[in-house]
């Protein structure tokens, strides 16, 4: 009996720990963020009106540089049966761009805006039976 009661107890105080842990958890990573991009809008006062792209979330700008991203199927296969891809201008299966992230904290993200963040870097498409899909 005695055996019984020090499980339950024991259990108890995991789901207890576990609880109080969530919560502590939960407050610290508290922002005045909202990720919920269709069903909240932390600040609707700059200007959005719904002809631009305009978003509290961060926004990704990836810029190819007018180039062709290399590994579309080109319908040919090799001897051995395999589906042919294109290659980049230079011979190679990446090409090079800029990668920027716009992320303001207190106000609407827009694509004119100062990235917080860019870099270059190379870029294909990927996949086997995947690179004939719509990519959207």
């Amino acid at each position: 009996m005695k055996r019984k009661l020090l499980g339950l107890l024991a259990c108890l105080a995991m789901v207890l720990t576990l609880c109080i842990l969530q919560f502590v958890e939960a407050r610290r990573t508290q922002s005045g963020r909202v990720h919920q991009h269709q069903t909240a809008r932390a600040y609707e006062a700059d200007g959005c009106d719904g002809s631009q792209l305009c978003s509290h979330l961060p926004l990704v700008v990836i810029d190819t540089r007018n180039q062709e991203l290399p590994g579309k199927n080109t319908g040919a296969v090799d001897r051995y049966g395999e589906s042919i891809h294109t290659m980049a201008e230079d011979g190679t299966t990446t090409v090079r761009v800029d990668v920027s992230v716009i992320d303001q904290k207190t106000q609407n993200n827009h694509l004119w805006d100062q990235p917080a963040f860019s870099t270059e870097a190379k870029m294909r498409i990927r996949g086997h039976a995947s690179r004939s899909f719509v990519k959207v």
